[in-house]
């Protein structure tokens, strides 16, 4: 019996999906995904052998998407989320990359009124159950293929870190292409935990504590919008799940100091999302959680972070899985980190290291003693080429006030930066450019700073010299 099934039979009247336009129960979730299932087998898509062909759906956070998702699961036959941000080239690069059975557009499926489609299928536990695209909009789409053990993994995991709690409700504000929303989906029908989808728009406090959120996942960028809104955090929140990219310490202390819930992980797409997360909110944070049960992380050599375990992807797609290049069981992620006991402190992307006069540069570690300074709102650190030292180190910068004085920050770095890694130019915008899941986009944040560098000698300077 299928998790949708086992919560129809369990709690049929109770709430399972909240959206702007309606609300449905247990048995009215299920009556629908079973009208979608049955629709999809009269457009002609089937399973086929242990890689049967994805379809590609509509990846926002909406009604009809998680209508799609858990009719496929249904079915047994794997989803890919499209990004709803992605532009019409990089949507067809990614279509045209994959061999699929059908392309459903958004409102395709609205209103369907098919039978029901039968039992559900006999899957494979092993079998994929997504094909998620984890590449950048300028290199070539890479889709990995995750399967139902490793999201079964993956969720009671996360469950046994937070708890279970009556009446909880979880926020699907993340879009299903990416793995984070899809988790939202996969995670709440598994525990029976109703699944909110908000209005148009950013989601304001207010509402969460109207909608009797008690759980989310976010982004950093979510969480800095959030506490721009309000002080406080909403009554009934129990945890915010925040990943996708490493949160600024200034903002993680200013939601501490507030009350907000924040717990925070670190995960990949490959590894079906979250590899680690802190099982409660530390007074004082010093990496982000432990590792879920079944999964194990280590450190390389040079200090690059290796995950192994049941939550690794099967593959990547192509015509067919092509299993992903793993050392021994275990799949290196690109990732510098630290452990700390069983904590792990996340240093940032090996690839965006600087290397500046023979010395290493986290840009990570210069980002957060950046924005803990109270004239910094965001920032973003890169290099660019230079003769005598290799690369120097650069930073976006958006400020808090009208003008930022560069020498007087300059010099307060000096207290927390050793001189080789504190910027040797900046530029002032308006905001930060970001990706389609809420990360700050360092290659066009780069392209778009460049022209704008100076010297921290210049003093003060607008801040609000470019917008994004």
């Amino acid at each position: 019996m299928s998790a949708l099934s086992r919560a129809r039979r369990a709690a049929p009247d109770a709430v399972a999906l909240v959206s702007p336009a309606q609300t449905l129960t247990w048995r009215e979730l299920d009556d629908r995904v079973d009208r979608t299932a049955a629709a999809l087998l009269r457009r002609g898509v089937r399973r086929a052998g242990s890689i049967t062909a994805p379809v590609a759906i509509p990846g926002a956070p909406s009604l009809e998407s998680v209508l799609a998702l858990l009719a496929l699961v249904r079915l047994g036959i794997p989803a890919l989320p499209l990004h709803p941000r992605l532009s019409p080239l990089e949507r067809t690069r990614l279509v045209g990359s994959l061999r699929l059975q059908l392309v459903l557009e958004p409102n395709e499926l609205g209103g369907a009124e098919a039978g029901p489609s039968g039992p559900p299928a006999a899957v494979d536990p092993a079998a994929p159950v997504a094909a998620v695209a984890t590449s950048g909009s300028t290199r070539s789409p890479r889709v990995v293929a995750l399967s139902r053990t490793a999201f079964d993994v993956t969720s009671s995991g996360v469950w046994r870190a937070l708890g279970a709690a009556p009446g909880d409700r979880w926020l699907l504000e993340l879009p299903l292409a990416h793995v984070g929303g899809l988790s939202v989906v996969l995670r709440s029908i598994a525990r029976r935990v109703a699944i909110v989808l908000p209005p148009p728009g950013p989601v304001e406090p207010a509402w969460l504590e109207s909608a009797r959120v008690t759980l989310v996942s976010w982004v950093p960028s979510q969480l800095a919008r959030a506490l721009e809104a309000a002080d406080t955090a909403p009554r009934g929140l129990r945890a915010v799940m925040l990943g996708g990219a490493g949160a600024p310490p200034a903002l993680l202390a200013r939601a501490t100091e507030v009350g907000w819930p924040v717990r925070t992980t670190y995960g990949l797409t490959e590894a079906t999302g979250t590899v680690t997360l802190e099982s409660a909110a530390p007074a004082e944070r010093r990496g982000s959680g432990s590792p879920l049960p079944g999964v194990a992380v280590r450190l390389s050599s040079v200090g690059e972070i290796e995950v192994s375990g049941p939550t690794l992807a099967l593959g990547t797609y192509r015509d067919v899985v092509e299993p992903l290049q793993l050392e021994g069981g275990w799949l290196s992620t690109g990732d510098l980190g630290a452990l700390e006991g069983d904590t792990l402190v996340v240093r940032g992307r090996a690839s965006e290291m600087i290397i500046t006069g023979g010395e290493n540069v986290h840009p990570a570690e210069v980002e957060a003693a950046l924005t803990a300074d109270p004239a910094v709102r965001r920032a973003c650190v890169f290099a660019i080429p230079d003769p005598l030292w290799g690369e120097l180190v650069c930073a976006a910068i958006v400020a808090e006030g009208p003008t930022l004085d560069l020498a007087e920050l300059d010099r307060r770095l000096a207290g927390s930066l050793a001189s080789f890694r504190r910027p040797r130019r900046y530029a002032l915008l308006a905001d930060l450019p970001e990706t389609a899941v809420g990360k700050v986009d360092r290659r066009a944040t780069q392209e778009l700073a460049s022209p704008l560098l100076v010297r921290p000698a210049l003093g003060a300077v607008p801040s609000r010299r470019k917008s994004v």
